[in-house]
């Protein structure tokens, strides 16, 4: 569907095959490239939330040993 698109953008663009192909590497590689920034953000988030999750045993372990005093 998206090859045909591009092909019938190029034929009313006059583009040749190579610039349609070119286009689709584009295309490609920027998708890439988001897919691997919303990786990096996921990962980013996933560390955020084990640091967090840590704190919070932290604060359970020095209130439980509070009520134990």
């Amino acid at each position: 569907m998206k090859e045909e698109l591009l092909r019938e953008i190029g034929q009313h663009f006059q583009l040749n095959e190579l610039e349609i192909e070119l286009m689709q590497k584009r295309i490609n590689s920027k998708k890439e490239l988001m897919q691997k920034r919303i990786n990096s953000k996921k990962a980013k988030l996933s560390l955020l939330l084990r640091q967090n999750k840590i704190k919070n045993i932290d604060k359970d372990i020095h209130r439980i040993k509070g009520k134990l005093k």
